[in-house]
This record gives structure tokens, C-alpha cells and sequence, in this order.
């Protein structure tokens, strides 16, 4: 089985779909697709003709109506890789360049047009643009979908994707980590009969934003994640600053004060550094600066740095799995980044084999997704064990961060420990959850505060207080706190702090039923 279909709208395959399908999305930084599966043979389902099978993760307001994908790309203002702000607040993205953005609050919010709109609702309205092109092909309603996330992803993103997700009108089954997609998707590609190639893998997955290298084993049909490592703003996005910023004029580099011109000169370094992956040279005008010319070897001395950074953050998952790159039995290429020329050749050196890319690297993701899809809606017999991308703990006194579940813990997962107080008669206690590998709280992520109020007074540390920790299948954490004699307890699903509110959803959610009416 090769999954490397493309089918459009005018597919005899639809005739042969049974109801309820499910579909598997793979939001993308640059680019998203929208997949499904049959009897296990996973399709990309394209819009107007296999050129159309990648939506452009981009979305614009243009007087009074929302373009998505395309469209979008055609207006002279449009808003791109939102997926690297997913979950997060203005502090943690002042390093990258990020263009519209409204500096008002803490919250992340973008302004085009004159509209303010969030990063939840930018990839509300890409995730709903890919359930109508399903819709269409399908001609049936699509309720269910299991979508992509990168593996470094934190609570507060996988959150924020759900968000979007309820936006778009659509129920998550499951959120999957990036390089589990491909693995599942790869893994079932090498079936012979009954049989697998069991054995160590790794996903090598370079995106437009993110880099995720995951590290798993491949055992009787079970993929089970033992390491995984990477970054949230690391990829292919990080190659166009480097030429963008060595082809034109200091003024043009910054988003913030030209973000027309800002995008415009992204999409033609773009079409360069495409043009370089097949070429030694590219000469031309851009950007209307004069004639420029770039050599691939000057190109790859520019992003030399960040391809590094990649093999270090694959030497760290290494570590983590206590494993070296002999006991590697393949490596798999995933995401368009991963296909620039000096990344392979890196990579070679590194592992000392070739790493992996027979099946296209851009859309292997979506293929897994979709596999995932169709095995959780038609019960069929693939099992994914995925892992916990970054320890979670609580603060103590001192700034002191203690681990509750520890990062690559297998997940589903639960653990539960036990508090007490040090103050006599303490009737409040607050308990803040962080998220992160920094021995001090205050370095870590923090994802969630809440309080347990009326508690009995007693001596300090006579109290016990249990905290049970659990992280469902989708890396999403809850926790109940329960004082033992009082029995007063506590239950939270750890959501966004700076994200949309539930009731934000739902206004959201309503209106966007009445612009489609």
C-alpha cells in the first residue's frame, strides 16, 4: 500500500464512502491538508485539482468577508504561521517577527483590516475551510476529526487547537503529535502480511515552524513514543528570515513596520529558496530592490546554524531514550522543510545512513491522521502510545519546581501524590501547576492556578492533601485536589489562561453558524 493518493471532487471513490466518516487534518504552519481513510488506504482530498491538495495556512478580513487559503494569498494584507503563537502571550513571542500584531494586552491578538482577530480564530476558520472542502468531496456532513499537533506542543496549544477546533464546529477524537501521524502512516506502508519491521525509529519532523524529532518503537503493530524533543519556532519559517534578511534592505525586515510589504517579500524568498533546493543559483529582482542573486552554498552558510540546532535537539531525544544513532534502524523525514538539501545531507553525516523520504514528506503527516481517523471510527486494530512532551509539576516554596509526571511519561496517564501544610492553621491553599524542565517555577510554563478553600484547621503537616494528576490520550491534563478528613476537593481541566474563555467560543461559534446561514 502506497499512500500517496490525491483525490478531488469529482472521485468515483466518493460513491464507495459509508457514513460518518471522520476526516484527519494536519494543520499545518505554511500549509494544511485534509485526509481520510478507506478499508485503511488513506486519500488527500483536493479542491480543484491535485495542485490544490496544500491550503496555505493564511487567512485575511477583505472588505467585511473572511478568505482563507489562496484567496487570502491574493490580498495585499493577510495573516500567516499563526500556528507558532498558538497558546502562547505576547512575552514569549517578542523574538520572532510577527506581522499585525495588536500590543493591547497580554492576549495575543492580530489586527488586519481593522479586524481584531486571535490566533485561536485564525486557525478556526483554515480548520473549517478543510471541513468544507471534505464536506463537498463527501457530500455528507463531517462532525469527527483527529487532528495533528506537533509533538513539542504544550498543554496550553493542544488546548488552544481544540479551541479552533470547537470554532470550526468540529469534535476532536484525538489530537495526535506530528511524528506519531507519520510513524503510523509509514508503519503501515512497510507491512508485509501480518508481519512489521519491528525496531527503533526516529521522525525527523521539519515544518514550517516547528522541528519535532521523536523517537519510537515499533513492536507487533504498536507504536509506543519513548523520546521525543524539539522546538515551537524552529523551521522552514526561520530559513526565509536568514535569505530574506541577506537579499533585501534593512527597513524591509521587520513585520511590525511593514507588514504588506513584510508578507509580499516572505512569499517571493520563498519561491527562492524553493528554487534553490533544485538549483545551485537564483538570480532575479525582488521585492523591486534591483536584481539579486543568492548561490545555494551561500544559502546553506545562512541556515547552516539552524540546521545544527536541529541535530543537537536529535542528539538530546537520543540521550533522553538512552540510545546512540547505531541503534536507529531507520530514520523518517517529515514536513516540506525536511527536504532542503544541506538538512538531508546534515542529517546523513549525523546518522551515517540516509534518512527516509519515499513517501512524500509534506503530506505523510495527513495520511497518518486520517489512518488514526478511520481506526478510531471503525475500531480497527492500530494502537499509538504517545508520550508527555515536557514534565509537568507543581510550584513549592522557594520557587521550586516539583516533578508530578515527568516528560516522555506514556500517555494515558495518571499519578497521584501527597501535600501537607507548614503553617498551623492554614484554611487556604493554593496550588500552582507548571509545565517545563526548569528547577525553578518561575522558568517553567505556568499553565494553571486554583485554590482549595475552607479547609479544617490543624497543626502544619498534619493536613494531607492528594493530588491526582491525569493526562488523557490528547496530552490533555486534569487535576483533583482532595483534602483527606474534610473530604472539600478541587477539579480542573487545565486550560489557556490567555486564550479564549468557553464563553468566547460559544458567542464565536454561533455567530460563525449565522454568517454560513
Amino acid at each position: 500500500m502506497r499512500p500517496e493518493d490525491i483525490v478531488t471532487d469529482d472521485s468515483a471513490q466518493v460513491e464507495q464512502l459509508q457514513p460518518g466518516i471522520a476526516i484527519g487534518i494536519d494543520l499545518g504552519t505554511t500549509n494544511s491538508l485534509v485526509a481520510f481513510s478507506s478499508n485503511g488506504r488513506p486519500f488527500i482530498i483536493a479542491h480543484d485539482g491535485i495542485e490544490d491538495e496544500l491550503m496555505p495556512s493564511v487567512v485575511t478580513h477583505h472588505k467585511g468577508q473572511i478568505l482563507v487559503g489562496k484567496e487570502a494569498l491574493e490580498a495585499s494584507h493577510f495573516l500567516s504561521s499563526v500556528k507558532r503563537l498558538m497558546g502562547k502571550n505576547i512575552g514569549e513571542v517578542q523574538h520572532l517577527e510577527v506581522p499585525y500584531l495588536s500590543k493591547e494586552s497580554n492576549r495575543i491578538t492580530l489586527e488586519v483590516d481593522g479586524h481584531k482577530i486571535t490566533p485561536v480564530e485564525v486557525s478556526a476558520h483554515i480548520l473549517a475551510a478543510l471541513k468544507q472542502r471534505a464536506e463537498k468531496f463527501m457530500r455528507q456532513e463531517i462532525q469527527d476529526a483527529v487532528i495533528t499537533v506537533p509533538a513539542y506542543f504544550d498543554d496550553t496549544a493542544r488546548n488552544a487547537t481544540r479551541q479552533a477546533a470547537k470554532l470550526a464546529g468540529l469534535n476532536v477524537l484525538r489530537l495526535i503529535n506530528e511524528p506519531t501521524a507519520a510513524a503510523l502512516a509509514y508503519g503501515l506502508d512497510r507491512y508485509d502480511g501480518n508481519q512489521t519491521r519491528d525496531g527503533i525509529y526516529a521522525i525527523y519532523d521539519l515544518g514550517g515552524g516547528t522541528i519535532d524529532i521523536s523517537i519510537l518503537r515499533l513492536h507487533k503493530g504498536i507504536f509506543q513514543v519513548i523520546a521525543t524533543c524539539g522546538k515551537t519556532d524552529l523551521g522552514g519559517d526561520n530559513f526565509d528570515m536568514r535569505l530574506l534578511k541577506y537579499l533585501l534592505p534593512q527597513d524591509m525586515h521587520s513585520g511590525e513596520q511593514l507588514p504588506g510589504t513584510f508578507n509580499a517579500s516572505i512569499l517571493e524568498v520563498r519561491k527562492v529558496k524553493e528554487h534553490l533546493t533544485t538549483h545551485q543559483e537564483w538570480a532575479g529582482i525582488i521585492a523591486n530592490t534591483g536584481v539579486k542573486r543568492v548561490t545555494r552554498a551561500t544559502f546553506e552558510e545562512l541556515i547552516s546554524p539552524d540546521v545544527e540546532q536541529t541535530i543537537r535537539l536529535f542528539q538530546r531525544a537520543l540521550d533522553d531514550a538512552n540510545l546512540g544513532v547505531d541503534d536507529l534502524q531507520e530514520t523518517i523525514l517529515v514536513g516540506g522543510a525536511s527536504r532542503t538539501p544541506i538538512v538531508k545531507r546534515k542529517l546523513a553525516e549525523f546518522l551515517k545512513q540516509t534518512p527516509l523520504d519515499s513517501i512524500a514528506p509534506d503530506k505523510i503527516v495527513a495520511f497518518g491522521a486520517a489512518i488514526q481517523a478511520e481506526a478510531l471510527t471503525r475500531k480497527a486494530g492500530h494502537l499509538l502510545l504517545d508520550v508527555v512532551p515536557l514534565s509537568i509539576g507543581i510550584e513549592l516554596l522557594g520557587d521550586i519546581t516539583e516533578v508530578i509526571i515527568p516528560r516522555n511519561t506514556t500517555i494515558p496517564t495518571v499519578y497521584t501524590k501527597t501535600y501537607t501544610t507548614d503553617v498551623d492553621g492554614q484554611k487556604n491553599v493554593m496550588i500552582h501547576i507548571v509545565q517545563g524542565e526548569s528547577q525553578h517555577a518561575s522558568k517553567c510554563r505556568s499553565i494553571a492556578k486554583f485554590e482549595l478553600k475552607g479547609l479544617p484547621e490543624m497543626s502544619a503537616r498534619t493536613m494531607r492533601i492528594h493530588l491526582k494528576f491525569m493526562v488523557d490520550a490528547n496530552g490533555i491534563l486534569s487535576v483533583t485536589a482532595q483534602e483527606d478528613i474534610s473530604g472539600i476537593t478541587k477539579e480542573i481541566e487545565v486550560k489557556p489562561t490567555h486564550d479564549l474563555t468557553e464563553t468566547e467560543i460559544l458567542s464565536l461559534f454561533c455567530h460563525s453558524i449565522v454568517q454560513q446561514n
